[in-house]
């Protein structure tokens, strides 16, 4: 009861989107329930890897695609 008095669960819907949408205009994603770390850090942290994978992926898929478009 304590932790979703923490989190403003016990707020009604309206107020709790009211809160989540000021905070995301101030940048503020919230905390991660699984970690306790700030959301955008765990999305930095994470941000290398997944642009890594996005540009090879798109590479690939240029390689194989053009090639097979032409045929």
């Amino acid at each position: 009861q304590a932790l979703r008095d923490r989190m403003g669960l016990n707020d009604p819907f309206a107020v709790q989107y009211f809160n989540y949408l000021r905070n995301l205009t101030r940048g503020d994603l919230g905390v991660s329930y699984t970690t306790g770390r700030t959301v955008t850090t765990e999305i930095l942290d994470r941000l290398p890897v997944t642009a890594r994978i996005a540009v090879l992926s798109i590479t690939f898929a240029f390689c194989v695609g053009v090639p097979l478009g032409i045929i």
